[in-house]
């Protein structure tokens, strides 16, 4: 679990928070625990490790201040406490630690209150917030390169079945696959794109290649984004036959995100 509100190490600012359960939350590391969990009457507690961790073994802290001189205090007492239900998760920080520059043994404390309510647990979900967080080095990935080759959208889908995830995310599946653009370079080492609408930016569109002498192509790619909890990826793979009177698409599409939600889907359709 990573509770986060700005960057203490890269951006400082009062109130900016890390608190994770182990240092692969922040994708390095071998996992070592930073927190321990135990339940009491229902309500789970977060307490961190003692003494605490060192800045550059886990990543854990806070800041009251902001500039390039203000400190982070480590956390080496205090508790996360929440409750869940299906639906939503509540509860409160109550961190306490010391300040992260050499020499300094100034206490700091941090306090606060969160709630959240459960959208999705869609790999493919699309997320969006009225007020964009601002990390110290954001980068912008570049857009993917644009494919050579023709340009197929979906006539009409033969067939859509689910291999994994929940049959409630089906319709929203279906609706993207429906709407998807391809763009196949259709030769043995040509390359394909699968573009479908109202999905993740970090995830679609998925690039690959084409291999095969043809009339049936295989297409094979993959795009991930994130490390740790973080963490998400897709893969599109199947075959093109240009054998008919139209094309024909067999695809296997599936994502995955560090926190094990899953969804997979099996499809056939005839292109235009």
């Amino acid at each position: 679990m990573v509770s986060q509100g700005g960057n203490p190490w890269g951006a400082p600012k009062p109130g900016a928070v890390w608190f994770g359960t182990h240092d692969n939350c922040f994708g390095a590391g071998a996992g070592r625990a930073v927190a321990g969990l135990v339940e009491v009457n229902g309500e789970q507690i977060l307490t961190p490790t003692s003494p605490a961790p060192a800045p550059g073994d886990a990543m854990n802290a806070f800041t009251a201040t902001t500039g390039v001189l203000a400190g982070a205090y480590v956390p080496d007492g205090g508790s996360v406490r929440f409750r869940t239900t299906p639906s939503r998760l509540e509860g409160s920080l109550s961190l306490q630690g010391l300040e992260s520059i050499v020499g300094q043994s100034t206490r700091g404390t941090f306090t606060a209150t969160f709630t959240a309510q459960r959208i999705s647990d869609d790999p493919e979900f699309v997320m969006s917030s009225p007020i964009d967080p601002v990390f110290g080095s954001a980068v912008q990935p570049a857009p993917p390169p644009e494919v050579p080759g023709v340009r197929y959208t979906v006539r009409t889908i033969t067939s859509f079945s689910e291999t994994a995830g929940h049959p409630e995310f089906m319709p929203s599946a279906r609706a993207r696959f429906a709407a998807a653009v391809f763009l196949v370079d259709a030769r043995d080492g040509g390359s394909f794109r699968y573009d479908p609408p109202n999905s993740r930016s970090d995830l679609d569109p998925v690039m690959g290649t084409v291999t095969g002498p043809g009339p049936v192509f295989v297409l094979s790619g993959s795009r991930s984004t994130g490390e740790g909890f973080s963490a998400a990826s897709t893969e599109v793979g199947g075959t093109l036959d240009l054998s008919g009177p139209a094309p024909v698409v067999r695809l296997t599409l599936s994502s995955e995100t560090g926190t094990g939600a899953e969804s997979g889907y099996e499809v056939e359709a005839i292109l235009q």
